[in-house]
């Protein structure tokens, strides 16, 4: 289950820890997926070392909203299916690396053993990225337009 004072910090987001349940990262997941998004720059390098070639698909969650802030609302995506156009969302965001510089700041601090306030902070930063990626993804999958249209 989630840390009780993780669930009161997503709760004071509006969000609900029921049913959540943490996995551990196992051999072949990232290799097979579309995206893996890590909490920190070593969680990265943990999937990596498991799946190198995972390497164009896998950001810190703060690292994809910056990039797809980066490549803008407008970024040309080839036709296909939205599956397709989301692959290729992710190809552009991996593209975009280089404009970029990574750091310290591309981690969300792990507040496990810390007071609530480092709970709130780690779920601020998580909000604060999440959403705009899901957004973008969501856009993309359902095949809509960067201004909704």
């Amino acid at each position: 289950e989630m840390h009780p004072l993780s669930a009161d910090a997503l709760r004071r987001l509006g969000g609900e820890p029921a049913g959540f349940r943490a996995r551990q990262l196992q051999d072949g997941m990232a290799g097979t997926a579309d995206l893996t998004l890590t909490m920190t720059r070593d969680h990265r390098q943990e999937v990596l070392s498991r799946a190198p070639r995972a390497m164009s698909r896998t950001f810190t969650l703060i690292e994809a909203a910056a990039l797809l802030d980066l490549l803008g609302p407008d970024v040309d995506l080839p036709d296909g299916t939205p599956v397709e156009r989301a692959r290729a969302l992710v190809k552009r965001m991996a593209g975009a690396r280089s404009a970029r510089q990574s750091g310290a700041a591309d981690d969300v601090p792990d507040p496990i053993g810390q007071p609530g306030e480092v709970h709130d902070q780690a779920g601020e930063m998580i909000a604060a990225a999440v959403v705009p990626v899901l957004s973008r993804f969501a856009d993309v999958l359902a095949d809509r337009s960067p201004t909704g249209i």
